[in-house]
């Protein structure tokens, strides 16, 4: 079953952009990484406009279950 009764609370969440064979490509998706995940503006900003152009490679949430 997709959906439970547990109930979770998210703490942080970072995406991440990262291309480990290319050093140069890395070191952009890294710049990328920090522009992105400065606050939840630019995180809105990411999945509205550039989740097409520029996909992440992970997504990092911390939960914490709600009682």
């Amino acid at each position: 079953m997709f959906y439970g009764g547990v109930k979770y609370e998210i703490i942080s969440k970072k995406l991440v952009f990262h291309n480990y064979p290319f050093k140069i490509r890395g070191l952009i998706r890294s710049v990328f990484t920090r522009i992105f995940n400065l606050n939840v503006f630019f995180q809105e900003l990411y999945e509205g406009w550039f989740t097409w152009i520029l996909p992440c490679a992970e997504i990092h949430v911390k939960l914490k279950p709600v009682k």
